[in-house]
Formats: C-alpha cells, structure tokens, sequence
C-alpha cells in the first residue's frame, strides 16, 4: 500500500570508508565520487590579490549555491602572534619564522579537511602565497589522501603601478600595521616581498602539466588554463577571467509603472502608464544629473523596460536574460486570482520567492548577467 504522505526528504553527509595501506596500517579514506569537495589553492606573491580573489570566489561560489568557505594562512598566522615586528619573520633563513608558518599551514589545511569531511562543505580555499613546489606537493598530497580534488588560483603581476596600488589600498589596512605610519609600512613590505621572490617556483606548463590550475596574468591581460577536469572547476575559470577589479558604479533601477501594474496583474508585456512615462522623464534627468562618462545600460527585452530606458538617451542593451520569469500558468493573473485558484503555489511561493517556480513557468537565473 502505498504512503498516504510523501516520506520526508533528508541529506546525509557523505560516508567514509576504512581501507588498510600496504603498510598494514589502516588509513581512512574517502569514497570516491565525482562530486567529491574541491580544494582551491591560491599561488602567487604577496600584493599580487589573491585574497581579494579568494574573498571573491568565496562569494560567488556560495551564492551560486556550493557550500565554500575561505581558509586565510595569514590570519592563522596572526592569532599564533598576536604582535607583528618586521619583515625578518618572513626571512628565508629565520628557521623559527619558518616552523611557526608551518605549523599554521597545517593548522589551515586540519580546519579545511574538518570543514570538508565532516561539516558538508562543498569548495574550501586555502588563502596563502604557496610559492614553492615543495608545499603546493605537500598540498597535493594531503587532498589525495582526503579525496579533495585540487585546483590551483595563481596571480602573477610585474606592473609596479598595480603593485604599489595593492599595497596602499589594502596591506595599509591590514592588522600587521596599524601601529605604522605609511611610509613604514610601505618600506617593510615590500622587504617582505623580497624575502618570497628568492624562492618562488611558480606554476610552470611542463613541470606542473598534470596539476589543474588557472594562471591569471598581470590583472586578467592574459590567462593561462590547464587541466579543467570538472563543472566547479571550469566554473572557477569563467568567473576569474570575468572578474572586474577596477571600481565602478552599477545603477539598479525598476522600469517605470506599466499598464498591467495598474491592474494589479502580473507578468505579461505591456507598456508604461502615464505614470511610468513620467517617472522615465525624472530617471533621465538624474542620470543626466550624475555625468557618467561611457554610460551603459542594460535592460530586458520586454517593452516597459525599453520604453524606460529610450527615455535616458544613452545607448542601451537587451538581454533576455533581464526578462521578468515566466509566471506560467499564473501570467497576467492577479495575485488574489493566484491564491485563489492554485492555493499551494502561492503558499509556495510566499515561502521562498528566490528558488520557487511557477508551474510551466520560470525560477532566477542570473548566471549570464553577473
């Protein structure tokens, strides 16, 4: 007989597996699947953004719905010493410096396996200059007996103004100095730069060809990709060779009221009301007002949308993607005929207006637009 109800739906995390090594010792090991959690590592020198990148990707990846969490070494760094003296910690022959650097890379890479294997993350990214082989193999090496896939983010930059610009936007404003004037800061981090370059190995395309990895090059002039082995990978590389990093202003604005908004009725294609018109008129004067140099504008292909954006006399772009989603059976329906007729899609849609769809209608897809 078969359940008056639907069983409930739930989400295991994913089971471990014990298997014994050749050494008799018994390891743990992962299940292997092929949606199993990636570890993105970041390579590059310091001021070269890769926290900016991983803040960003960080971002991007969970709102497109994957689990991820950022892993920043130097802030492990800054909890083990409370108090930051000079760039001599980061000397290549400053042995405790380099035990202490360790020792917070291991602690980073145990809070990521927890973080993975037990606690459902999906993507984790371990924020560090990993600039020689020798720690990017000890990476590779601990991801392969945790079963994480590995895709490394390397940034290399050698335009000075884009250096220099890094450094005073954001390592001004790190903890490490703010008990320094500008000027020192300056002058002891780019010696602590000097103390990564001598033994920085970057990414190379025959020593690193099995590696999966993106090479971003002098802020996004060029790119280098190598080994996109899955969908989250090439995910990655889509957004970081979209990415903007110079600032901008973006103007959100709704198209002005239309015929169907007068009558409460959703969805169709109708033009402006006289109030809409009139509301574009005051949206061109404040454009206007703001002086942009090179204006864009973006707009959907339905006619209330264009006939506001006409008004701005700025060239403009359709994407179809803008469209307002299909309501479906519910198009040009009034929200009291919605409730009334299909009670349960919009309890629904009351519920979670984000992820919920219309029947024989749309959800949000903003992935062509961002």
């Amino acid at each position: 007989m078969l359940d008056t109800y639907p069983r409930e739906l739930t989400q295991n995390p994913l089971k471990k597996i014990w298997m014994p090594c050749r050494n008799g010792h018994i390891a743990q090991r992962r299940v292997c699947m092929t949606n199993c959690p990636t570890l993105i590592v970041t390579v590059g020198l310091p001021a070269r953004g890769k926290t900016y990148i991983s803040k960003k990707l960080t971002r991007y990846l969970n709102w497109i719905g994957v689990p991820t969490k950022e892993f920043n070494v130097g802030q492990y760094r800054r909890e083990c010493l409370k108090i930051y003296k000079s760039f001599e910690f980061f000397r290549p022959d400053n042995e405790e410096g380099l035990k202490i650097r360790r020792q917070c890379a291991t602690s980073a890479l145990n809070d990521v396996r927890q973080y993975l294997s037990v606690e459902g993350g999906q993507v984790a990214v371990f924020d560090a200059t990993n600039t020689t082989r020798e720690r990017r193999g000890t990476i590779v090496k601990f991801a392969e007996q945790n079963g994480f896939k590995v895709f490394f983010v390397e940034s290399v930059c050698e335009d000075p103004e884009v250096i220099a610009q890094n450094i005073v936007q954001v390592k001004l404003g790190s903890p490490d100095y703010i008990h320094c004037n500008s000027e020192e800061a300056i002058e002891d981090f780019m010696k602590r730069i000097k103390c990564y370059e001598s033994s920085y190995q970057p990414l190379d395309e025959v020593l690193d060809r099995d590696l999966s990895y993106i090479k971003i090059m002098d802020v996004g002039r060029r790119y280098l990709v190598n080994r996109v082995v899955d969908h989250i990978q090439s995910r990655i590389v889509y957004y970081l060779m979209n990415i903007h990093i110079t600032p901008r202003s973006i103007y959100l604005c709704r198209h002005g009221e239309s015929d169907l908004n007068i009558k409460g009725r959703i969805g169709g294609d109708s033009g402006l009301s006289a109030r809409g018109k009139e509301f574009a008129k005051h949206l061109r004067k404040f454009i206007q007002e703001q002086n942009i140099k090179d204006l864009k504008v973006w707009t959907s292909q339905m006619k209330r949308t264009i006939q506001t954006a006409e008004c701005l006399g700025a060239p403009y772009e359709q994407w179809k993607s803008l469209n307002e989603i299909d309501a479906g059976v519910c198009e040009e329906m009034m929200y009291e005929e919605i409730q009334e007729h299909y009670p349960l899609e919009f309890a629904l849609r009351d519920q979670d207006k984000y992820r919920y769809r219309y029947p024989k209608g749309e959800d949000v897809k903003w992935s062509p637009c961002i």
